[in-house]
C-alpha cells in the first residue's frame, strides 16, 4: 500500500470510537450472564470480533446491530463444550479467556503467530501449582482442568490483564478467593476498570491496596450498558490539537477509570492549551516543552507522546516502557522509526 501525506490544517469536532477495552469486558460479563444485554457504542474492530466470535461457538446468541449488540446467553455454565478458541491477534481476548474457558476437558488456545509467541508465564505457573494441565506450543495452548478457589500470588509488572481474566472467573467458584500482587501494580487502572463493569453486572469485587478479595458462588445478572470512547484514539486527535489546529473532543466521559485519560494533564503539563466541558475537551495549537513521563500506568500512550515530545522544545523522557517490547509488535522500535522519518 502507498499512502501519500501532504501538509494541511486541520480543524472542527470529532467523537472517537468506542473503547476496545470497555468492550472486550462488557461482552465478556455479558456473555457470563444469564439473559439479554444490550452494549450499545459499539465498534467491530478485529479484536472485539475476536471475542464476539469465541463466545458464538460457545452458543451464545449475538444479534449486531450498527451501533449496538444485543448478547442473549444461558450463563456460562451453559456453554458448549469448544474445543478450539481462535483469538486472531487479540492479546485481550485470549489473555482474559484462559481461566474463565478452562475446563475438564482438552481446551486449544490458538491465534495467528504473533499472539502465541507473546508471553503467559504466570497462567502456566498457576495451572501447574494447581495440578492443572497447561502446554504451550508454537502455534497453541492446551489446557485442562477448572481453576480452584483460594489464594493467587500475581506479580505487578506483568499485563494487567492476567488480573483481569482471573477476576472474571473466580467469583462464579465455589468458595471464596485472594490475589495478592507483588511489588507495584502497572496499568492498574485497567483492573480497576474491570471491576467496575463487573459491578455492573452485579457481581461485587473487594479491592484494597495490593490485596483483591474475591467473593465465591456470585452470578453475572444481564444488564443494559453503554461504551465509553476510547481515550487511547482520543489522545491522537488531542495531540494533532496541540501540534496543527483547534480540534474538539465529544462525548467523554469525565469520570471515566480508563488510564489513558491522564493524556489531557499530559498535555497540559507540557504546556498545552486544552480547555475541558461538561462532555467535551478542546485542544489548540501551542508550544509545548519537554517532560519526564512515567507511561508504566498508561502505556498505550507512549507512541503519540513521542511525536509530541518530537515537536516540543528541550529533552521529553519516556519511563517505565519496557513492557511496549512485548505487544503485538515492538512498539518502542516502531514509533522510533516513524519519528525518525517524519522529523
Amino acid at each position: 500500500m502507498k499512502v501519500e501525506v501532504y501538509p494541511s490544517k486541520v480543524s472542527g469536532r470529532i467523537k472517537p470510537p468506542a473503547s476496545k477495552s470497555y468492550l472486550h469486558r462488557s461482552i465478556i460479563c455479558a456473555s457470563l450472564s444469564s439473559g439479554i444485554s444490550k452494549i450499545s457504542n459499539i465498534i467491530y474492530s478485529e479484536d472485539v470480533n475476536a471475542t464476539l466470535g469465541v463466545f458464538e461457538n460457545l452458543g451464545v446468541s449475538i444479534t449486531r446491530h450498527k451501533n449496538s449488540i444485543e448478547i442473549n446467553s444461558k450463563g456460562f455454565q451453559n456453554f458448549q463444550q469448544e474445543k478450539m478458541v481462535y483469538c486472531n491477534e487479540s492479546g485481550s481476548t485470549i489473555r482474559f479467556l484462559i481461566p474463565v474457558l478452562s475446563n475438564n476437558y482438552n481446551t486449544y488456545f490458538t491465534g495467528k503467530s504473533g499472539l502465541m509467541s507473546r508471553p503467559f508465564t504466570v497462567y502456566k505457573d498457576i495451572f501447574i501449582s494447581q495440578g492443572l494441565v497447561y502446554k504451550q506450543e508454537s502455534t497453541e495452548i492446551m489446557t485442562k482442568g477448572s481453576l480452584k478457589p483460594g489464594e493467587y500470588i500475581v506479580p505487578g509488572n506483568i499485563s494487567s490483564q492476567f488480573i483481569s481474566g482471573l477476576l472474571f472467573i473466580l467469583p462464579t467458584l465455589n468458595g471464596d478467593s485472594t490475589i495478592k500482587i507483588t511489588g507495584k501494580l502497572e496499568s492498574e487502572e485497567y483492573v480497576d476498570m474491570t471491576v467496575e463493569i463487573m459491578r455492573i453486572f452485579k457481581v461485587k469485587i473487594e479491592k484494597s491496596g495490593q490485596s483483591i478479595f474475591v467473593s465465591g458462588n456470585q452470578k453475572y445478572v444481564s444488564t443494559n450498558i453503554n461504551a465509553e470512547i476510547d481515550y487511547s484514539q482520543m489522545a491522537f486527535f488531542a495531540v494533532l490539537g496541540i501540534i496543527n489546529n483547534t480540534i474538539t473532543v465529544d462525548g467523554i466521559n469525565s469520570d471515566s477509570l480508563q488510564p489513558d485519560r491522564r493524556i489531557t494533564g499530559l498535555i497540559q503539563n507540557m504546556g498545552g492549551k486544552v480547555i475541558k466541558e461538561e462532555d467535551s475537551i478542546t485542544f489548540s495549537k501551542s508550544k509545548t516543552n519537554g517532560i519526564t513521563i512515567d507511561v508504566s500506568q498508561s502505556p498505550d500512550l507512549a507512541p503519540i507522546l513521542g511525536v509530541l515530545a518530537s515537536c516540543s522544545k528541550g529533552e521529553t523522557r519516556l519511563v517505565n516502557a519496557r513492557r511496549l517490547i512485548i505487544k503485538e509488535s515492538n512498539r518502542v522500535l516502531f514509533f522510533s522509526y516513524l519519528i525518525c522519518i517524519f522529523f
